[in-house]
């Protein structure tokens, strides 16, 4: 189950693209297109998206600073930016700061969305600890004991006793909340849980870096960064790119990193 809050009542992503689409008032250069062909290599590609070819693909990138997009009329890196935005795209690590990072799976978009305006909530104190851990446990394989292990384990660092850990274990997730209390050290918690996550994916599978998806986003903004994140600011942005251009491919985000200066706007998404 996806960590979500009260994106869960919004519509489904497919009748978003076939309607209300916001369009930004700019024509289509010439030597540009729309779609992933040609961009990400197919021996990369997801084969559960076998039935959608890349020639199929649109492009996107999620911003968290609309009102500054609508009005450059451009994506900008984050070195661009002087470094801000570490962590809300190019890589679970930072890495890649020269890039706009941009997926060609609109529901890895639609997740990255929902899932910054939910961390951006519980940055801001609206969600507790306990809803975390059990959003954590969710998107995990109910079957994969390690990598629960792992994840429990890991509470003993927050100071909670043994004994209250096999209380936890048995349902009563409640008990976190009384030791995990700030928006802060909730937002850190988040990160660490998330952490293990990519730890456990990256150590388990010796091909990682040739997978599908990472089961988290990966998060290293600080917190006075994600605290400040408005909701309203928060956007999907589809986007064209110069034919000819040659991104950084990254299969397990479904992910290329363009140059800025590749890039053109299409439309904006508010789900």
């Amino acid at each position: 189950m996806k960590f979500k809050l009260w994106l869960e009542a919004q519509e489904d992503w497919k009748s978003l693209v076939r309607g209300r689409q916001k369009e930004f008032p700019f024509q289509y250069e010439p030597g540009v297109q729309r779609k992933a062909s040609g961009f990400a290599d197919p021996d990369m590609y997801d084969p559960e998206m076998e039935d959608k070819p890349l020639e199929h693909q649109n492009m996107y990138h999620v911003t968290t600073a609309l009102d500054a997009v609508k009005k450059s009329g451009q994506l900008k890196s984050r070195a661009e930016l002087g470094g801000a935005n570490i962590g809300l795209g190019g890589g679970p690590a930072g890495e890649s700061p020269w890039a706009v990072s941009v997926t060609y799976d609109e529901y890895r978009a639609r997740d990255i969305y929902d899932e910054i305006k939910s961390v951006s909530a519980l940055a801001n104190g609206q969600v507790p600890a306990s809803t975390v851990f059990n959003s954590m446990l969710g998107r995990i394989d109910a079957h994969n004991e390690e990598l629960e292990g792992k994840i429990y384990d890991s509470l003993t660092d927050y100071g909670i006793p043994k004994k209250e850990l096999e209380k936890i274990k048995f349902g009563d997730t409640s008990i976190i909340d009384k030791y995990i209390k700030t928006p802060k050290d909730i937002y850190e918690f988040y990160q660490s849980l998330e952490n293990i996550i990519i730890g456990y994916e990256t150590e388990a599978d010796a091909d990682f870096l040739g997978g599908y998806e990472m089961g988290v986003i990966g998060f290293t903004a600080p917190f006075e960064q994600m605290k400040k994140i408005k909701p309203d600011q928060v956007a999907i942005i589809q986007v064209a790119a110069r034919k000819g251009a040659d991104p950084e491919q990254v299969p397990y985000e479904k992910e290329l990193r363009f140059w800025p200066e590749d890039l053109w706007i299409v439309r904006y998404y508010q789900p």
